[in-house]
């Protein structure tokens, strides 16, 4: 399962809206030279909250601050470097001034300190500096940076792959209900990772973190609810869940959600309502559900029929290695769906799927060269690449098998039998 990782931490304790009398009062507590008013006033011009939002302002107030080494207002002042708000962009100045707040102790800081070092924005990337702030921000007991910290013993990125390290640090900010440690604690649960697997603690886990409104967590738990894992298998309960993490954009929600609704379990079967759903996740660049949408204007369910729409989407999915969809295209080149047909483009793709461990390619270019119209009909060849269809648990080769046995010599056979072990150990190409 996907375990979900924190990113940046942004600005500090937001202020409520104030009176302008009081605003006044701060301003000129700012311009005096306190501190916290400078910070206090930043964040005002910040939010836009008592006064009119000014990006410049916010960076006026937080440098003065920030330069005489208050750490809240360094923080936020490497936030406006970061992302370009009332100063030009500049990931380096922003590394220069978390690096002085954190280096004052300050979780938050050191928490976006190590997600710019493991990413390598503005800075060298460098996972075991990441890793370092980390641990100092996730002893402080900030649940952001034991979630991140995790992460990182569970994949080991910049430290060594620790799982019981990985339990640990999620279950000390999942305590904090931190509601994406506490999703990434109950995958571990789920998946048997440094913790029995439990199916039903890992549902409790999705469940909690899934009433957070966590996206993630909803899709997890509606897989739960698909496959009777840790609960009894409701399909209606996988729908709600699948539908509230697709609408917040979870593209596998989305493809899980299209695929009960095309097959009308656990919600009334409608195609043009999992056409909807193939196609939102297929823009976020989700192969299975771009394969999905293929076979939807394919064959017209839920949509006009659009062949070559079907291969568009077949292509993109294909780029990604999705096996289903490059043998699809195999077919369209066979016989002009969609395309112009072309038979070595054919050729082309079901034998990048056989490379792939597709049965059914190889089944296809079985059927390819036993076709006495095609100019590469070579019955031989038909047999071996059948013959490794076959292998592949391909079931309807073996009456192809049979069909083309019959049409030639026991000496032929013998021969694709020699080719097909041939090319097991010298590569497939050479079936070609």
């Amino acid at each position: 399962m996907k375990i979900f990782l924190s990113v940046l931490t942004w600005l500090l304790v937001p202020l409520f809206f104030i009176a302008k009398e009081d605003v006044d009062a701060l301003k000129a507590e700012a311009d005096a030279g306190f501190l916290e008013a400078q910070n206090s006033m930043g964040i005002l011009y910040y939010e836009g909250k008592s006064v009119e939002k000014n990006y410049k302002e916010a960076f006026k107030y937080f440098r003065m601050a920030a330069e005489r080494g208050y750490a809240q207002a360094q923080n936020n002042l490497a936030i406006l470097y970061n992302n370009g708000f009332g100063v030009e962009k500049n990931p380096a100045e922003a590394v220069k001034w978390w690096k002085k707040a954190a280096e004052q102790g300050m979780p938050q800081a050191q928490n976006n300190l190590a997600v710019l070092y493991k990413n390598g924005f503005g800075v060298e990337k460098n996972p075991a500096e990441a890793v370092k702030w980390l641990k100092k921000a996730a002893k402080q007991g900030y649940a952001p940076s034991q979630n991140a910290l995790a992460l990182c013993y569970k994949d080991g990125i910049g430290v060594d792959r620790n799982i019981s390290e990985a339990v640990k640090w999620y279950a000390e900010a999942a305590k904090q209900n931190h509601a994406e440690a506490i999703n990434n604690l109950g995958t571990l649960y789920y998946d048997g990772l440094g913790v029995k697997r439990d199916y039903a603690k890992a549902a409790e886990l999705f469940g909690k973190s899934a009433a957070s409104g966590l996206d993630s967590a909803q899709f997890n738990l509606g897989l739960c609810y698909s496959n009777g894992q840790g609960v009894y298998k409701n399909l209606f309960e996988a729908v709600k869940w699948y539908r509230k993490a697709a609408e917040q954009g979870h593209a596998q929600a989305q493809y899980n959600l299209g695929v009960l609704c095309e097959r009308g379990e656990g919600v009334e079967k409608n195609l043009s309502e999992a056409f909807k759903c193939y196609l939102k996740a297929a823009k976020q660049g989700y192969a299975p559900s771009q394969f999905s949408l293929g076979l939807s204007y394919f064959d017209a369910e839920g949509v006009s029929q659009d062949r070559a729409e079907a291969v568009k989407w077949w292509k993109k999915a294909a780029e990604q290695g999705h096996v289903m969809s490059i043998c699809n295209l195999g077919v369209c080149y066979e016989n002009g769906y969609g395309v112009e047909k072309d038979l070595d483009k054919a050729l082309e793709y079901y034998f990048s799927a056989v490379e792939k461990g597709d049965g059914q390619s190889a089944y296809n270019l079985g059927a390819c060269y036993y076709n006495e119209e095609n100019k590469i009909c070579d019955k031989v060849k038909a047999c071996a690449w059948l013959l490794l269809a076959l292998e592949r648990g391909f079931k309807m080769a073996e009456s192809t098998l049979n069909e083309v046995k019959m049409e030639i010599t026991k000496e032929d056979f013998e021969s694709a039998k020699k080719l097909f072990k041939k090319g097991k150990k010298e590569g497939f190409k050479l079936l070609l």
